[in-house]
């Protein structure tokens, strides 16, 4: 998990980032704190939110997701280190790495009339959408001093400039990371930022940028920007925070929705997979782009609570009825047993095993033969036959997928 990028700085005694659950077991703080804010005062929640709902919940003044709580022991824990990776011989001598356009192909992102989407590595994107544009959770060099890239950042990050908006999806270091903030506040004084309840004080830190231009969010909130053209929602995930010892859930996680000019992107953050994904489509019956990870899953039965495998983002882009899915979280970082490149090349497989169709097709997908052919727990969907059409494309780091791939 991604806190080991706090814990590793601090001892310089673990490796990979799913170790940081090692230190997610207790560590409370001695002193009282004030009770943490359950949703932004100032912003409206998304029509269609669920019935009842006022507020994020917490559990001990920490952020609680009663359908997926945090809930890792140490006995699980030391049942999975002593298992051992069946990849780690394999891992050492794989040289796989993601491709990566040449600089001319890239050179449309530091054309400010070129609208595109563009994977960066891991779950950085740049989007531009009629002229506005959106960075999310930038990471440019390591994530840690222990979690090193196996991807070079594709280009100079000081020429992401003029951008609009910042997105950050929740607090560890894979997603939020200090000298990235630092570089994009400098370089971009008059952005807007979105985030989830109790990241802004990081943020302000990092980036230096005005208290007022960092928006704060709660599950099911939107705002409205750009005289209302442009709509960013903040919804649940399966997943948790943490940075320090003592911190875990004091900060608020969460995935995007952008609505831009009547097109919809949904950036995924970090989850497991859950009926959250087919809410998503109760509350936006249009998603163009599904940008969802894929990596970090194995093994399955220990991750699979905090991120999806490959199988399993497929099936939330089906829940989630997307025209298009984009894969991320993978080919940069080692944060588990799976080699960095290999849930790309599974979701390929998968998708050809359902769809008798290469990534990049389009096909006709049945969700109750998704269910049963990938993922192995039940489905709520799994009596329902619903035909579906859906693209998966592959990315090249720094491609237009806009121009490469259009579906909007």
């Amino acid at each position: 998990m991604e806190s080991i990028f706090a814990i590793g700085s601090m001892l310089g005694t673990l490796k990979s980032g799913a170790l940081a659950v090692v230190f997610a077991v207790g560590g409370k703080s001695l002193r009282k704190p004030s009770p943490l804010p359950t949703h932004n005062p100032k912003l409206p929640f998304v029509a269609g939110k669920p019935n009842g709902w006022e507020g994020n919940l917490l559990k001990d003044n920490r952020y609680h997701n009663p359908e997926y709580p945090f809930a890792i022991s140490f006995k699980d824990v030391r049942k999975w280190k002593k298992a051992g990776s069946p990849y780690a011989k394999f891992k050492k001598t794989d040289t796989t790495r993601l491709p990566v356009v040449s600089k001319e192909e890239m050179a449309w992102i530091t054309q400010d009339s070129c609208d595109g989407i563009a994977y960066l590595g891991h779950a950085t994107f740049f989007i531009r959408l009629g002229g506005y544009s959106i960075l999310t959770d930038p990471v440019f060099g390591n994530a840690s001093y222990v979690v090193k890239r196996f991807a070079d950042f594709p280009l100079d990050p000081n020429h992401l400039l003029n951008l609009d908006l910042l997105l950050v999806s929740h607090d560890h270091r894979d997603h939020m990371d200090q000298q990235s903030l630092k570089l994009v506040g400098k370089n971009n004084p008059k952005m807007q930022v979105a985030t989830g309840l109790k990241n802004g004080h990081l943020i302000h830190g990092f980036t230096k940028l005005g208290h007022a231009q960092i928006t704060e969010m709660g599950w099911y909130q939107q705002w409205e920007l750009e005289g209302g053209r442009v709509k960013v929602t903040y919804l649940p995930t399966r997943h948790w925070c943490r940075r320090w010892i003592t911190d875990t859930n004091k900060r608020l996680w969460g995935a995007f929705v952008i609505e831009i000019d009547g097109k919809v992107i949904y950036f995924g953050g970090d989850s497991g997979y859950g009926k959250h994904y087919a809410e998503v489509a109760k509350l936006f019956p249009r998603i163009d782009y599904a940008i969802l990870g894929i990596g970090a899953y194995q093994p399955e039965w220990f991750m699979e609570n905090n991120h999806s495998s490959p199988a399993k983002a497929l099936q939330s882009a089906l829940d989630m009825g997307a025209s298009m899915m984009i894969p991320m979280h993978y080919g940069v970082f080692d944060l588990s047993d799976e080699p960095v490149c290999e849930p790309i090349e599974r979701l390929e497989k998968d998708f050809s095993q359902v769809t008798g169709n290469g990534v990049n097709g389009i096909s006709n997908v049945s969700e109750n033969v998704t269910t049963a052919g990938l993922i192995s727990e039940e489905s709520e969907n799994q009596a329902t036959v619903v035909r579906r059409s859906i693209r998966v494309i592959i990315p090249r780091l720094g491609e237009n997928l806009l121009k490469a791939h259009r579906v909007l």
